[in-house]
This record gives structure tokens, C-alpha cells and sequence, in this order.
């Protein structure tokens, strides 16, 4: 998912990694940028690797990785080896490998908790960090679907599976247990959690609000859409990426109230949304098979009426899932065959 954290509030911040993603985002390696001025990426280092990220997540100090190791040998992709890398990123232009462990069934997703990852795909796998040199996998426990995202808040695990999202309680983190579950009527592609309320990308079923903070799960209300692949929300606004991006009033959100639709021109695939910013990724394939991608920055300051304030067209070598961190005045970035990329926002 392209959901950015710890923000820091300032415009130029993401004009930056906007930049960047144009620079150099489509490698299948490690890239470290610096940036000079706001259209001058400096490659410092580059990382070459053999495997696919599936998903990952970051501190200030590790990076942790989901990744797939493939045999390409006889024009087949054959899966080798799945699991967990973590590199130290104390400096940043220098990211080291320190350990990995292997994950039988793979990881579609990963988040960390406390001294733990929590690895799931087929299985719940979590591993034991606290030595971050030796991690190893202290409980395994099989789910009755394969998961696609996880997300831990306090004590509680949310995990999307093809059709439904799982609740479970962590507060004992090497036994986690199942405490609730909503059945959609079709594929989560993404959710998010704001205080008491999950809201879920339910693809061709629109957008479905839920109160998550009692015993049993509440559906509060829905709105219609299709193709619907990404999801945020602040206090006031639902943001619904599909064919289109649909900015909803939720200061009723028992009663969504449709209020804008941004076009997207191609596939879209994620964004994010910062005070009075939206950033809308997008991508294309053209008749003689280039694929490009393209990165809006949208004003929000009247959400009735929105202003493209920048767009910038990059070439891409697929079009792959995409997902972005920032931590700490720098972004990550990652999609699978793309490696992970680490840049560095200076003149903020």
C-alpha cells in the first residue's frame, strides 16, 4: 500500500519523493538516493538482488522484508525460497543484510510488534526479533484463508483474506486468538483503521465501513463502487481509489455523502492523503507494450474543488504492486520485482 507515516506535515517532503520515483524506482535492486534541489536524485549506492518483496516494513534502525527467491532457470519461475531478510539501515547509504529466516508457506504480508514479525499468507507465522541476528519462528498457526495485509493496533491483529477480515487478540503476542471476523461479498483488496471503524477496498462491492470496537463486528454503513483497490479516511473525509478517485463526507459516516471524483487515467494503484494533499499513483500500458506510471499531487483545500498541482509520467518495466514508507526524513519504497529503494529528502 502507498501509506506514509510519521509525516511531517510540509509540502515540499513528498514533491521530493515524487521526484525520486521518477528518478529511479524501477530497478530490481537496492537504490540509495540523496536529493540535491527537487529534481536532482543523486544515486549514491546500489544494491543488486536476486528476490521478489512482497511486502515490508521499516523503523528507524531495521528494515524488514517479505521477499520470494525464484529459479529462473528453463525460461520457469519456480519458487525457492520464501521468508523474512532484515537489513540494518542505521546508515542509510550503506543497508546491510544481518539475518533472514525462512517462512514455509511464504508471506504475503508483514508488520512487527514489540520483539515480534508477524508474518501471514497461508499461515500466521511469528518470529522472535529479540535477537535481531538470530530471528526465529516461535508459533506457526494455520488460517482458514490466505492473507493478503496485515496491520497490528494495540492489541489487535486486522487481516484481510480473499473475502473477510479477521480481528485477534495479540495482547499475548506468541498466542494469538481469533476474536471476530466480517464476511465480505467480495475480494478485500485493502482496508484501514481509524480509532473504532475498519474501512474495506471490497473490489466490485465498494466501500464498507465496520465498527470494530465491540465483541461482535457492526456493519455502519457502505457506499457503491467497482474495481475498488485502495482505501483512506481521516476524521471528516473516505477516500475510494477504483476507476477513479471518490472523496465521501463521513461527519455522518452511518450516511457517506459522495462529494467529488478525481478521473485516474490508467490502472490505478494507490495513494495517500496529507492534510489538504491527495498523491494518486497511477500506471498505463501502451499498444507496443511500454508501461508507464504516473504520480499526481492533488490540493485538497476545497475538497469540492480539486487542483492538480503537479503530475509527473515515468517509464516502468511492469506494472507492479507499489508500496511507500516514510520514516524519519526518508521514503522507502518497494514492489516486488523493483527491489527496495531508499531515499533521502534533504531541504525540507
Amino acid at each position: 500500500m502507498f501509506k506514509i507515516n510519521d509525516r511531517s506535515g510540509n509540502v515540499i517532503l513528498l514533491v521530493f519523493a515524487a521526484t525520486v520515483i521518477v528518478a529511479g524506482i524501477f530497478l530490481s535492486t537496492l537504490n540509495v538516493f540523496g536529493i540535491i534541489g527537487e529534481k536532482n536524485p543523486i544515486l549514491i549506492k546500489e544494491f543488486k538482488n536476486n528476490f521478489e518483496i512482497t511486502d515490508f516494513t521499516v523503523n528507524s534502525k531495521y528494515a524488514f522484508l517479505a521477499y520470494i527467491e525464484y529459479d529462473y532457470e528453463h525460461d520457469k519461475k519456480v519458487p525457492l525460497n520464501k521468508g523474512i531478510k532484515i537489513f540494518e539501515i542505521s546508515d542509510k547509504s550503506n543497508p546491510i543484510l544481518i539475518s533472514s529466516c525462512n517462512t514455509p508457506g511464504g508471506a504475503n504480508c508483514l508488520t512487527v510488534k514489540d520483539k515480534y514479525i508477524f508474518a501471514a499468507g497461508k499461515y500466521l507465522q511469528i518470529i522472535d526479533v529479540s535477537d535481531i541476528e538470530n530471528p526465529f519462528i516461535t508459533e506457526s498457526m494455520e488460517l482458514s484463508s490466505e492473507v493478503f495485509k496485515i496491520e497490528i493496533i494495540k492489541n489487535k491483529a486486522y487481516l484481510s483474506t480473499a473475502n473477510s477480515l479477521l480481528l485477534m487478540d495479540v495482547s499475548n503476542s506468541i498466542s494469538p486468538e481469533v476474536i471476530g471476523e466480517f464476511k465480505a461479498n467480495d475480494a478485500i483488496k485493502d482496508f484501514y483503521i481509524d480509532n473504532n471503524y475498519a474501512f474495506l477496498a471490497n473490489w466490485n462491492n465498494g466501500a464498507v465501513i465496520l465498527d470494530v470496537s465491540k465483541e461482535k463486528i457492526e456493519k455502519v454503513s457502505e457506499y457503491p463502487g467497482k474495481i475498488i483497490s485502495s482505501i483512506s479516511a481521516d476524521e471528516k473525509y473516505l477516500y475510494i481509489l477504483g476507476n477513479s478517485l471518490k472523496v465521501l463526507d463521513i461527519t455522518d459516516i452511518s450516511n457517506p455523502v459522495f462529494l467529488k471524483d478525481i478521473p485516474v487515467s490508467g490502472y490505478s494503484y494507490d495513494f495517500d492523503v496529507d492534510n489538504d494533499l491527495v498523491y494518486l499513483l497511477s500506471g498505463s500500458k501502451s499498444y507496443s507494450e511500454q508501461y508507464t506510471g504516473n504520480l499526481e499531487i492533488i490540493k485538497n483545500h476545497n475538497t469540492r474543488d480539486l487542483k492538480i498541482l503537479a503530475s509527473n509520467t515515468f517509464n516502468l518495466d511492469v506494472l507492479e504492486n507499489l508500496k511507500m514508507i516514510l520514516k524519519d526524513n526518508y521514503a522507502y519504497i518497494s514492489g516486488e520485482k523493483n527491489g527496495l529503494k531508499i531515499f533521502k529528502l534533504v531541504n525540507i
